[in-house]
């Protein structure tokens, strides 16, 4: 049995580190970092919403 727990803790140990690795990916993926329990947007994050947001508008404007 405690070969048994020593196996599914090391399991549980590799997949913990191979899911902080795939957040760190979509971290970069969608502009956004995680602080402590907050996620905070990047610079580039918010130049592309901004520019989204314009393109929005333009286009509202254009058919209007």
């Amino acid at each position: 049995m405690n070969g048994r727990l020593d196996a599914l803790l090391r399991q549980i140990r590799h997949l913990e580190k191979e899911l902080i690795l795939e957040a760190h990916k979509k971290e970069t993926e969608f502009y956004y970092e995680i602080h402590g329990k907050k996620v905070q947007f990047t610079e580039a994050a918010k130049v592309l919403q901004t520019r989204i947001t314009l393109c929005q508008k333009l286009r509202a404007e254009r058919s209007a």
